[in-house]
């Protein structure tokens, strides 16, 4: 087995990152919050999508499944008689903490979903660390609150991409950054084991087992890659630190599960079996996300849009000026940035919680599906 010779390219790409980032402002809060707002969906906790750690927070659905209402009463509030919100909201409507600043900061918030202010309570979060010391994204999900905006006690607003050029905009990882079915997906090969498996997609949406002897850095290795029934996206020898695509000549419409399989050679020992079971966006997926020996580098979707690694930009201020190539979404509209690692040993909430904090490479095209809770 051999760790990638592109690790320390990338580990230099992530410094530069981490500069461009100071000078730019990153993709996640900085500074504790005075005044964040969510818009409600109206769903249960059963959709909390936050790469937040879960001892942090809390989700408990206690009343009905169903109202039938549009509308619900919620009450926000914090520490001691500190109430950040109290009213009734519409489903698919906003709804604000602290917007008239009677306090200076939201150390923590319990939000509570009533069917109606005297009504049955249907749903508590309680979220204990809003002091951005902590991977906090826009549109991260807690239960039926979405979170679409917030204002930071240094003065920073982060919110969806509205063309205020008083305020720093920014459209982030929070729902998955893959936004549909995929179409075709490019990996590097890096030789890595089952272990080397870096990514937050459900354990039980993937499998990853190694079945033979290390990999050895002499390759070059066979792969192949197929789907159900006699879909074969991939067949060829692949050596490590390079890179090799599925479905690249747009044979099938789109790539609802994969298997790849690394042997020794094209008629030798098989060593890995990695099976992704869901490819079509509904579940986590990165840039960088890593399958034991395969790390995703590009992929397009079969909307047109394509996710990618090798884009340069710049990012400026008035002091510093960086240029570096970093992750890069095209969707045909505007491009965000980002950056992974390739580090072996890191957890998946790691890695991905540095590649969004950094620069989440994805534009968030926020589309409800309700249920009422």
């Amino acid at each position: 087995m051999k760790l990638s010779s592109k690790t320390n390219e990338l580990f230099s790409l992530l410094i530069i990152a981490i500069i461009a980032a100071a000078a730019a402002g990153d993709n996640k809060c900085e500074d504790p919050l005075k005044e964040i707002t969510y818009r409600f969906n109206g769903s249960s906790c059963g959709e909390t999508n936050a790469l937040m750690s879960r001892e942090l927070f809390s989700c408990v659905d206690s009343g009905n499944a169903s109202t039938g209402s549009d509308t619900y009463y919620i009450e926000a509030s914090g520490s001691g008689d500190s109430l950040y919100f109290a009213g009734d909201v519409g489903i698919g409507s906003e709804y604000t903490l602290n917007q008239g600043g009677a306090f200076d900061s939201l150390g923590s918030a319990t939000i509570k979903v009533y069917t109606t202010k005297d009504g049955e309570l249907l749903q508590t979060v309680t979220i204990n660390d809003m002091t951005c010391s902590n991977p906090l994204f826009l549109f991260d999900k807690f239960g039926g609150s979405q979170v679409t905006q917030w204002v930071e006690t240094s003065g920073r607003v982060v919110d969806e991409d509205d063309g205020d050029e008083e305020e720093d905009d920014y459209t982030v990882i929070g729902d998955n950054n893959c936004q549909g079915p995929v179409e075709e997906i490019t990996y590097l090969f890096n030789g890595g084991r089952c272990a080397a498996t870096d990514t937050i997609m459900l354990q039980a949406l993937f499998s990853c087992e190694d079945s033979g002897n290390a990999l050895i850095a002499t390759g070059p290795y066979y792969i192949e890659a197929s789907g159900s029934g006699n879909s074969l996206y991939f067949a060829g020898n692949v050596a490590i630190d390079s890179e090799y695509t599925l479905n690249q000549e747009g044979e099938f419409d789109s790539l609802g599960s994969a298997t790849i399989k690394v042997y020794t050679t094209k008629d030798g020992e098989l060593l890995q079996t990695v099976t992704i079971n869901d490819m079509t966006c509904t579940s986590p997926l990165f840039l960088f996300d890593k399958f034991g020996a395969s790390q995703i580098t590009k992929w397009t979707e079969t909307s047109g849009r394509v996710v990618t690694s090798d884009i340069e930009i710049s990012k400026e201020n008035s002091e510093t000026d960086v240029d570096a190539d970093i992750g890069d979404v095209d969707d045909g509209v505007s491009t965000s940035s980002g950056v992974g690692v390739m580090e072996a040993g890191s957890s998946a909430a790691t890695t991905n919680t540095v590649t969004a904090t950094i620069a989440a490479a994805v534009v968030v095209t926020v589309t409800s599906v309700i249920t009422l809770i």
